[in-house]
């Protein structure tokens, strides 16, 4: 099993000149006030705000004075914009109440990159000296700490080996729970990214079904893999028909999870996460600069190992049902021909227009069959189109769903976690689009670049 190297991170209460480490952080805002955070004045020389640079997202180093700590790494922040909020659009209310958690994640990234290049192994943050949330700023250097080594050597890992937050002792138990908390998503999050970028001939489906496997085993989820054989049996023929182009035969790997006090009475959700280890395309070839790049079409089933992991290890109060099918979209001998007709498993026949639309056809299998066990809500995870980015930019993933309140908590969810998604439409024009003379459906609209998404959006709500 691959192993991820972490960065430890502690909760203390014990006075900051007693914590050992090589810096202490602070986060100051570029209000024109210029000063220090109260706590940090007695530690550094008079007039120390004088060196440093007070500009948005600048870095100063200054020696300290009676810490353990030789050095205070200050970095300032924005002060507080008033914009203005209208009922629609990018800002919102509830973007713009978490601006400033978003803010002071990004610091935190500036700050772990700071620390990584001057060589600084032990960082020490007091709560008192973030203007912020110090959970939001850990997570930020956190997910900053993760590089993807690949096969270089010498490529180091992250110089920061170990966070130690200081806090009152009155807040300490709290803090240290809701900071273990954040912790626990941000780990199962940078393993995901981890195992997001593997190589398709290191990860391919079969090697990757036993990575996760081997994952969901470490934090006690029941685990089992769906092979083709069994796939085929169970007239998954979308899923086995995309699986024919690849080297290797697809996997289905399914992931649940019980909380410790029993299912019974819970509410049951299903994930499904598309899983392309590699998408070439099939017989609709893709071609451009980018197909290195498609490896990561297995994001979307990475992201739901990775949510799975954080809802065992954290004992959510959710029985939840995964299914990641894993296929490489390839052009091998069996592979499926643009104008053939495969039925789903539900039955419904699918004339095969593009076979560069290949994720929701295993998706579209995974959801019959999580149907079965009639689930109260199902998300589905996937790098599904291209469209959606060209239409949202790089701050938010499209959303679709046919159930107005589920969408709006995804929706706080999403500016919560700063992983926002924006709602998209799915119309009875849209539908219109699928249809076929020789089927009942077909897997694209025959102007594949218009409302891509939500024609993909429609071929699964069918």
């Amino acid at each position: 099993m691959l192993c991820l190297k972490t960065v430890k991170v502690t909760v203390t209460h014990r006075p900051i000149d007693a914590v050992a480490g090589d810096v202490v952080l602070a986060v100051c805002p570029s209000d024109g006030n210029h000063r220090l955070p109260p706590l940090l004045r007695d530690y550094v020389r008079p007039r120390a705000g004088r060196l440093v640079y007070w500009e948005e997202d600048a870095v100063s180093w200054l020696e300290s004075r009676d810490l353990k700590a030789s050095r205070v790494l200050v970095i300032c922040r924005a002060p507080a914009r008033e914009d203005d909020i209208g009922e629609f659009g990018a800002l919102g209310p509830l973007e713009h109440d978490a601006q400033l958690a978003h803010e002071t994640r990004a610091l935190g990234g500036i700050l772990e990159r700071a620390c990584h290049g001057s060589g600084v192994h032990r960082v020490v943050v007091h709560v008192d000296c973030v203007d912020g949330d110090v959970c939001d700023l850990v997570e930020g250097m956190m997910l900053r700490a993760y590089r993807s080594k690949g096969y270089r050597p010498g490529v180091p890992p992250s110089e920061v080996r170990q966070i130690q937050v200081v806090c009152r002792k009155a807040d300490h138990p709290e803090l240290k729970a809701r900071l273990q908390r954040r912790l626990t998503v941000v780990r199962a999050m940078n393993r995901a990214r981890q195992l997001c970028d593997l190589p398709s001939n290191v990860a391919n489906p079969e090697q990757l079904a036993d990575l996760l496997v081997a994952w969901g085993d470490e934090v006690g989820l029941g685990t089992r893999i769906i092979d083709v054989d069994e796939a085929r049996d169970m007239g998954m023929n979308l899923f086995c028909a995309v699986s024919k182009g690849g080297s290797v035969d697809g996997r289905i790997v399914v992931l649940e999870h019980e909380p410790s006090g029993g299912s019974e009475g819970l509410p049951l959700l299903g994930f499904v996460g598309k899983g392309v280890t590699h998408d070439l395309g099939g017989y609709n070839l893709k071609t451009g600069k980018a197909l290195h790049r498609l490896t990561y079409d297995k994001a979307g089933g990475l992201a739901v190992a990775g949510a799975m992991a954080a809802l065992a290890q954290l004992d959510i109060g959710l029985h939840v049902i995964a299914a990641i099918p894993l296929v490489e979209n390839a052009l091998d001998r069996g592979a499926v021909k643009p104008g053939d007709i495969v039925r789903a498993m539900d039955g419904t026949s699918v004339y095969i227009d593009n076979t560069d639309a290949e994720g929701r056809l295993i998706i579209a299998d995974c959801l019959c069959w999580l149907s079965d066990f009639e689930p109260d809500a199902v998300i589905d995870i996937a790098t599904l189109t291209g469209g959606v980015s060209v239409a949202l930019g790089e701050p938010f993933a499209g959303v679709f769903s046919n159930h107005g309140p589920l969408m709006r908590t995804l929706y706080r969810s999403g500016v919560a976690s700063d992983d926002r998604v924006w709602p998209l439409p799915i119309h009875e024009l849209h539908e219109r689009e699928l249809g076929h003379y020789k089927a009942e459906i077909r897997n694209t609209n025959s102007a594949h670049s218009q409302a891509a998404a939500s024609i993909a959006a429609a071929f699964l709500r069918s």
